[in-house]
């Protein structure tokens, strides 16, 4: 007997259009694009690929807490 798939091609075309559209999930592209700009940056200056997740971590530390209170009063100030 065939076991059927979890979900069909439909469940998830309508999963991935809520996803694309959740801004939650927005604001997550828009952080892993900081990291990789920062990973692309520091590895150029070290002259050997850093790692995503060693990016992940230096960015968290150093930039993620500025970054997103910018985001938060540029939304704010849409909103107005």
């Amino acid at each position: 007997m065939k076991s059927r798939a979890p979900y069909s091609r439909s469940e998830v075309a309508e999963s991935a259009k809520i996803l694309k559209q959740s801004s939650v999930f927005k604001e997550f592209q828009k952080e892993k694009l900081e990291i990789n700009k920062l990973k692309w940056l520091e590895s150029e200056k070290t002259g050997t690929d850093i790692g995503y997740e060693q990016a992940l971590f230096m960015w968290a530390r150093r930039h993620r807490s500025p970054w997103r209170a910018a985001r938060k009063k540029r939304l704010m100030l849409r909103r107005k």
